[in-house]
């Protein structure tokens, strides 16, 4: 059986951060040593492994001033899909030095950003259309 559910990220944007997390990355858990009871697995780099129809783009520099979070420059690994006809871009950043997490942007269609600046966690997506509220 499949669900069709609309999830407005105004509202819900950890709901919809999860789900386009997990269109993008293949969240497979390989090693059930590890991860016994796990269903899925984020957080860490090395589960950013991009789903078979992501198409890769070549990684992006960012600083604060063009989107990034810190004052150095930032290489970022991105990717693009298409949902309903319309494409999102997501854009992964991993290792800040100030706190050692990772950064999950994905720039929608209409041009806002949802952003999580602690990729191990599923919760505390937001929503901005700024490039200075990272």
């Amino acid at each position: 059986m499949k669900f069709t559910v609309e999830i407005d990220p105004e509202i819900n944007p950890d709901a919809v951060g999860e789900y386009l997390r997990s269109s993008f990355f293949d969240e497979k858990v390989i090693n059930k040593k590890h991860y016994p009871f796990a269903y899925r697995v984020t957080g860490c780099y090395s589960t950013f492994g991009w789903q078979k129809d992501v198409e890769k783009l070549e990684p992006v520099e960012l600083s604060s001033e063009d989107g990034g979070s810190h004052e150095f420059k930032e290489f970022w690994t991105c990717g693009k899909k298409t949902f309903a006809g319309e494409t999102v871009e997501c854009r992964w950043y991993w290792d800040d030095p100030e706190d050692g997490d990772g950064e999950i942007q994905f720039l929608l269609p209409n041009g806002k950003r949802l952003i999580n600046i602690n990729c191990k966690k599923d919760y505390g997506w937001f929503l901005t259309d700024s490039l200075k509220e990272t």
